[in-house]
């Protein structure tokens, strides 16, 4: 199974190959051009019957103001999929905790999209 895995390290910020991918994932990603463009450029690698998984901070995360270009909702995202390409299997926020030296914890707020795209 490990073999048929291609690790592709890309500028973001160009266009990936159309259509190649059964699995494209970003997690935490600050694209300079914003988010809606990130997705733009992620959804158009994903192959047909492939998931595009998407990670990012949310607008509620007090953590990450100073980006704010990095933040997006579930919905937002999902809006920018075309429906009749797109099957949305999760859209959603959630929290987690995490360590912050000192302090003790903090609760980090997360966007979370998961899509297929249909065949």
């Amino acid at each position: 199974l490990a073999g048929r895995i291609e690790w592709l390290q890309a500028d973001l910020g160009t266009q990936p190959p159309k259509e190649d991918f059964d699995l494209v994932c970003s997690h935490y990603v600050h694209a300079a051009a914003g988010p809606a463009a990130l997705l733009e450029n992620l959804a158009a690698a994903v192959a047909p019957g492939g998931t595009l998984l998407m990670v990012g901070h949310h607008p509620d995360d007090a953590h990450h103001a100073q980006d704010p270009g990095a933040h997006f909702t579930a919905e937002q995202a999902a809006a920018g999929l075309e429906p009749d390409r797109w099957e949305v299997l999760t859209a959603e926020t959630a929290t987690r905790e995490a360590a912050h030296g000192r302090n003790g914890p903090i609760v980090l707020t997360d966007t979370v999209l998961c899509a297929r795209r249909r065949r």
